[in-house]
Formats: C-alpha cells, sequence, structure tokens
C-alpha cells in the first residue's frame, strides 16, 4: 500500500476547510491537516520534520496575513523553501494571477466544491510541480509591462510559467460552466 499524500490545508472558514478535507480524504485518500490561519500554517510547517506535509493548499483570503504572504514566509525560509504551495483563490482575475507568480506559489485552484475539477485539477498541478522538480532548474528571468503593470519574478522557470497560464485557462472554462449550470438552472 501506498502512503497517503499528507496536505495542510490553511482556510479560516471551518465549513469550507471540513468540505475541502472530505473531499481530499475520501475521494482522494490523502491526509489533510487543517490550519485556521497563516500564523498557525508556518508554525506548523516550520516545527514539522522535512516529510510532515506533501504540500500546502491556502486560501488567498486569511484573516491578518493572506495567503501571498504566506507563501513569500515560506520561500524565504531554508528549510521550507522548496516546499510545494498551491493557493486556492474564488475570484481568479489577471491581477490574481500576477500575485500568485510574484509570491511564488507553484500554482493555483479556482475555490469550487466540484469534486471531480478540484481532485483532477489538484492531481494535474502535484504531478507538474514533480516533474519540474525534478528537472534541472532554469535561470531566473524577469518580466516586465504585464497587463500594464510592471512586475519582477524571481527565479520563474518557463514550465511554471506555462503551468499558470494552462491553470488560468481550466479556471475560466471552469467558472463558465459553472455560471452555465446556474442560468440552466434559474
Amino acid at each position: 500500500m501506498t502512503e497517503k499524500v499528507k496536505v495542510l490545508l490553511v482556510e479560516d472558514t471551518l465549513t469550507q476547510a471540513l468540505i475541502l478535507k472530505r473531499i481530499l480524504e475520501s475521494k482522494a485518500s490523502y491526509s489533510v491537516t487543517i490550519a485556521a490561519s497563516a500564523e498557525k500554517a508556518l508554525e506548523l510547517v516550520y516545527s514539522s520534520d522535512d516529510n510532515k506535509f506533501d504540500f500546502v493548499l491556502a486560501d488567498v483570503n486569511l484573516p491578518e496575513m493572506d495567503g501571498y504572504d504566506l507563501v513569500k514566509a515560506i520561500r524565504t525560509n531554508p528549510a521550507t523553501a522548496g516546499m510545494t504551495v498551491v493557493l486556492l483563490a474564488s475570484l481568479i482575475n489577471r491581477e490574481d494571477i500576477l500575485q500568485i507568480i510574484e509570491c511564488g506559489a507553484d500554482n493555483f485552484l479556482y475555490k469550487t466544491y466540484d469534486d471531480e475539477y478540484l481532485l483532477r485539477r489538484l492531481s494535474d498541478i502535484i504531478a507538474s510541480v514533480l516533474m519540474r522538480k525534478s528537472g534541472e532548474k532554469k535561470e531566473a528571468c524577469k518580466w516586465k509591462g504585464v497587463f500594464g503593470k510592471r512586475i519582477s519574478i524571481a527565479s520563474i522557470e518557463t514550465d511554471r510559467a506555462v503551468d499558470m497560464l494552462l491553470s488560468s485557462f481550466d479556471t475560466n472554462v471552469q467558472q463558465k460552466r459553472v455560471a452555465s449550470k446556474v442560468t440552466q438552472n434559474q
């Protein structure tokens, strides 16, 4: 029997945390630990051994320290810098995408409770991150003038940028499906 994937879920809304935990544990056999704040998540991440969590799944909208700052804190600590971090966001627009890239998150998930979509996207993200981590590091690059905003991205890998683009497209398609279902049900 293979070992369960260990997830640190950072979500301040208990109902949402429990729904996500149920989906991940019952339908994907993940082992989920919930942290209700970024501060608690950092405490758990910093105090854990290297194998305690396979990845962090964090809501962007957290009290006091948001998901972007959580990712930055994880990335600036040498002991946790390589940890896989995926952000959960309910609204994805181009500014959100830029912040996700700038903070150093591995990817993002549209916050939905469509089990099939959620599990497929998470599986794709994890597979992509594992593939990137097994390959050679690419040179650092800087992007300027994206969507009329000047940004600087340290050590972004080309594969990660492509993953973000594909995630953005997939998220857009999912949002249109949800909107279409809502329209049909009215």
